[in-house]
């Protein structure tokens, strides 16, 4: 069996000691905004799990890891946790952002399904069998040509 660190234990030692670890700043919030992203992405990933998220990292991290995020990154997020907006409306860029903040933090609810108001369509009447030829077949087999 492989020997590991325990890398939340790690992390939370690091976290409350800053001071001691000043080599790490920059490194370790490039590391946390993937840490963030790849959690985002799990395909896992539901309203409540988003919305646990949300009050874990608070709104103000949320904020930035949503900013720091490329368009279709968003986009993808929604799809997810929000598929009928999405669809309905095509949205993306500074409203999905804003959309993903008001879910993670409960201000709002995710779309409902839109039904689609259905149109009869009107069926036409069978096609009336054409008559037979007396003759068998039209212009009596004759080739022209």
């Amino acid at each position: 069996m492989a020997l590991t660190l325990d890398g939340y234990d790690v992390l939370r030692k690091i976290g409350t000691s800053p001071t001691i670890f000043p080599a790490l700043k920059t490194e370790l919030a490039k590391n946390a905004e993937a840490l963030i992203k790849k959690q985002l992405k799990d395909k896992n990933l539901d309203l409540m799990g988003f919305r646990a998220l949300g009050n874990v990292l608070g709104e103000e991290t949320v904020a930035l890891v949503l900013e720091l995020s490329k368009p279709a990154e968003v986009k993808s997020l929604a799809k997810k946790i929000d598929k009928h907006w999405v669809a309905a409306v095509g949205n993306e860029g500074l409203s999905a952002r804003r959309r993903m903040l008001d879910l993670a933090f409960g201000r709002t609810e995710p779309a409902e399904r839109l039904i689609q108001p259905t149109t009869k369509r009107v069926r036409s009447a069978p096609a009336k069998p054409k008559a037979a030829s007396p003759f068998g077949t039209s212009a009596m087999g004759v080739r022209r040509g």
